[in-house]
Formats: C-alpha cells, sequence, structure tokens
C-alpha cells in the first residue's frame, strides 16, 4: 500500500492527500531504476544494450565494435555515464543464461572455415594472424548471429534490465595497472561463449581495444 502524505493548507482550511511516489525521482525513458542499499547501488540503467538508433531500439542491433573510450563518450553525449563494476553486476541480478542469446558458433572459426574470400580492410583475414587481429572489427562477423535488442524476451534481470548476459559484451568503469599499462573491464560474456553469465568478466584488454564482440550500456544517478 502506497504512503500518503498529507499536506495541511491552513489559509484555505483544506487538507489534500498527495502519494508520495508523486515525490519520487523516476528514470529518463527507456531506463529501469536499480536500488541495492546494501551494495550501496542507486541508478538508472539503460534498458537495452546501446544502439545508434534514437527510436525503436527494441527491434535495433546494438552497437559493437566500441572501446571504452568511445562508449564512455557516447554515454557522455546523452548526459550519462558507465556503470561500475558493481552497479553492473547489481543490475544484472535475476538474469537466467539460459534465455540468452550466447553458445553461437565463433563467427572467426566460420569465417575460416567457409570457401568464401574473406577481407577486411587491406587484410587478407583467412591468414590466421590477421583474423584473430584486425579482422576482429569487422562488422560482417555479427550479421549472423548479433540479437536485436528486443529478441530474447526473457534474457532480463529482476529489475527489467535486457540482454546483460551474452549478446555483447559492456564496458564498466573499472582500471587496472598491469606492465604500465592501464586495462579496463567489460562483463557479461558474448554470444559465442556458453559460459555467459553475470559473473563473466573479461578483463584482459587495454581501454582501447574494440571488436566485433564489445558493446556498452550506460546509466545516471538516480
Amino acid at each position: 500500500m502506497k504512503k500518503i502524505l498529507l499536506i495541511v493548507i491552513a489559509s484555505l482550511g483544506g487538507v489534500f492527500a498527495i502519494s508520495s511516489s508523486s515525490f519520487a525521482k523516476k528514470c529518463p525513458r527507456g531506463m529501469v531504476p536499480v536500488k541495492n542499499a546494501a551494495k550501496k547501488v542507486s541508478v538508472c540503467v539503460d534498458k537495452y544494450e546501446y544502439s545508434l538508433k534514437k527510436s525503436k531500439k527494441r527491434s535495433s542491433r546494438p552497437l559493437a565494435n566500441v572501446s571504452f573510450y568511445e562508449c564512455r563518450n557516447y554515454c557522455a553525449k546523452q548526459q550519462k555515464r558507465l556503470l561500475t563494476h558493481n552497479e553492473w553486476v547489481v543490475a544484472c541480478e535475476g538474469t537466467k543464461p539460459r534465455y540468452c542469446n550466447r553458445n553461437k558458433p565463433h563467427p572467426v572459426i566460420q569465417k575460416l572455415r567457409d570457401n568464401k574470400p574473406w577481407v577486411y580492410g587491406q587484410k587478407n583475414c583467412k591468414n590466421p594472424n590477421n583474423a584473430w587481429r584486425d579482422c576482429m572489427k569487422d562488422p560482417s562477423l555479427n550479421r549472423r548471429s548479433l540479437a536485436r535488442n528486443g529478441d530474447y524476451k526473457k534474457c532480463v534481470s529482476k529489475y527489467g534490465v535486457h540482454h546483460m548476459v551474452g549478446n555483447l559484451g559492456e564496458w564498466v568503469h573499472d582500471f587496472r595497472r598491469r606492465d604500465g599499462d592501464i586495462y579496463g573491464r567489460f562483463n557479461g560474456g558474448l554470444y559465442p561463449q556458453k559460459r555467459s553469465s553475470c559473473d563473466y568478466t573479461t578483463k584482459a584488454h587495454k581501454l582501447s581495444y574494440k571488436d566485433y564482440s564489445i558493446g556498452c550500456r550506460c546509466a545516471i544517478e538516480l
């Protein structure tokens, strides 16, 4: 039952009942509230993975092949920010991996096995050294298996955040220094990985790294 706040306006001699929910801050359209007092999380989180389309996001595919810096800039242009690792993990709670886009054939392996030529930029991607490096940025890798935002309706957290497991890994605001370089983190796994889950995290790449498997999601304070 909602609590009711009674405001007495003496000069008018009237009593007005106003629902306390009218004072609560709401998330912008396309975002959902994620709150966990014990873990000190209180944010609005994008319902879907980041897409360049401002409308019909549910039927569009998320943007892949983004670095940490690019993802951060996309969020900043909307007056948003990246989630912290802790916020991301909380927002993912309740997502059941079996309902998500994961464990698909690996697109690089598929490209190497078929008889069609594969060129990206000026690189011959049939050369494994190129395939697992520069050619990982080829957007055609996602044509078969990257899901649209609304495809896996049951791949949703208890807060209503979609596709946090599988599909694309998502950059979070988290850093570590190793051998004089700064490395970032992206979470959730990706569609070729069977082990993709809320606990799956990748910490092996620098902030400038990007490939077909990485996207992002934004947040603002609640």
